[in-house]
């Protein structure tokens, strides 16, 4: 048994975790039973992995096993699909087999015992996550009736979560991110980056009648991100002023700055104008893309957010459908299911729609409905007039200021005699 504590306390101090735990039960009666979570998360930079730790404590309360009708000797646990080197055993230092479900990232595990009404076992579960050198994105899941999660960062690593029920401890170089006694659930993204000084890419691209720079700054070892993130600007920004109809409106050049989610407030991106764009290191090509689509909606008078967003979405599938029509055609069948699976159970006008300073799992729902919207009725306007009379009333939104919902209602049918009935109903609409 004194092995077995060592073993267990080594782990504990050298490993991490993100988990959700299930127990399934011969008979169910879930309310009755108890599970408290321990978990582990250290960022090892020299392996490029997290380690992962977790202890679980289950007890089986549920009446309905009373008098040997019934047991719980399953487990089941939510694991990263990319986690390698799972282990898993119980108390005794028994391995105990584990598999995958049919249900996406949960494995299955037998618990190699019985466990009756009153019984408690211990169970504990390892596993790593491959991140990059300097840079690792992960997700924190945990179910239980009490959970007690601690993340162990480098102190040289800036750090952010998108929950504030933790505390930090300083302590020989490391930093220690403690979720003590929460019940039920815990879900969070965590974003830990090494701050080195930036590198620079520079190139141009031809945009109307001038050449426009681009900069590219970015962390050390991050030469692909930054290649990839030129080779797309490159592609996009002639796109974008194909299919605006005017080109492009700026007079300086474009830099695109590789942040942190502290420095993006948790969004994808930040399009600051003459400042440049801060890209989150993590974003993909759509939140790029929809940023340098921004250079055009900052110049064309919008008064609300929708507009702004709506048309930022909107032209990024333009340029998608050009760069990968499948890729696009996915992601648009995305974004309108995404919009037809919340409307029912959201409020929310889209003039009265606002994007707050920062985005987290408190809020996000709330704003990622407010761009789906803005987006299928975008859209919806856009396959009824077609890209010509777009770019006529694009025009149009370049010589105006304060344009309102009733100005862009009728710049929209100056350009165009569709029957726009529906699209009006969805822009005054609470779903």
């Amino acid at each position: 048994m004194k092995n077995i504590k060592k073993k267990i306390f080594f782990r504990c101090l050298f490993s991490f975790i993100v988990v959700a735990m299930f127990i399934t039960p011969v008979s169910a009666g879930w309310n009755e039973t108890n599970k408290e979570i321990e978990s582990f998360y250290k960022l090892n930079p020299d392996e490029k992995i997290v380690n992962v730790f977790k202890k679980i404590h289950f007890t089986n309360y549920d009446s309905d096993t009373k008098y040997w009708q019934g047991y719980y000797s399953h487990l089941h646990h939510k694991i990263p699909e990319n986690a390698i080197n799972v282990d898993m055993w119980n108390s005794k230092n028994q391995k105990i087999k584990i598999q995958n479900s049919s249900h996406n990232d949960f494995y299955v595990s037998d618990l190699n015992q019985k466990i009756w009404y009153g019984q408690s076992c211990n169970l504990y579960l390892e596993y790593a996550i491959p991140i990059n050198k300097n840079t690792a994105d992960f997700k924190l899941y945990e179910n239980a009736d009490i959970i007690n999660a601690t993340v162990i960062v480098p102190d040289d690593y800036e750090t952010y979560i998108d929950k504030s029920e933790y505390t930090v401890k300083h302590s020989s170089n490391i930093d220690m991110y403690k979720f003590k006694g929460i019940k039920n659930q815990l879900e969070c993204s965590i974003d830990a980056v090494n701050l080195t000084d930036y590198k620079v890419l520079n190139k141009s691209v031809s945009l109307g009648n001038k050449n426009v720079g681009l900069k590219i700054k970015y962390w050390k070892g991050e030469n692909h991100w930054a290649n990839e993130t030129m080779d797309l600007a490159i592609k996009a920004l002639p796109i974008l002023e194909e299919k605006w109809g005017f080109t492009y409106p700026k007079d300086h050049n474009i830099t695109i700055t590789q942040s942190t989610e502290n420095k993006t407030s948790g969004y994808g991106g930040i399009n600051k104008g003459e400042d440049g764009i801060l890209l989150l290191h993590t974003a993909d090509k759509y939140i790029l893309i929809h940023e340098l689509a921004h250079y055009w909606t900052q110049k064309c008078g919008f008064e609300y957010i929708w507009m702004d967003e709506g048309y930022a979405d909107l032209y990024t599938y333009l340029v998608l459908n050009r760069l990968d029509s499948n890729d696009a055609l996915e992601r648009k069948e995305d974004f309108i299911k995404q919009y037809k699976s919340m409307k029912q159970s959201k409020n929310l006008k889209l003039s009265e729609w606002s994007v707050p300073d920062s985005i987290g799992s408190e809020n996000f729902d709330r704003v990622d409905y407010g761009y789906k919207k803005s987006f299928v009725l975008l859209y919806n306007i856009y396959k009824k007039i077609g890209i010509n009379s777009m770019k006529q009333a694009n025009q149009r939104f370049l010589n105006s200021d304060n344009i309102g919902n009733k100005e862009f209602k009728h710049i929209i049918q100056t350009v165009s005699d569709k029957n726009l009935e529906s699209e009006w109903k969805l822009l005054h609409s609470n779903v």
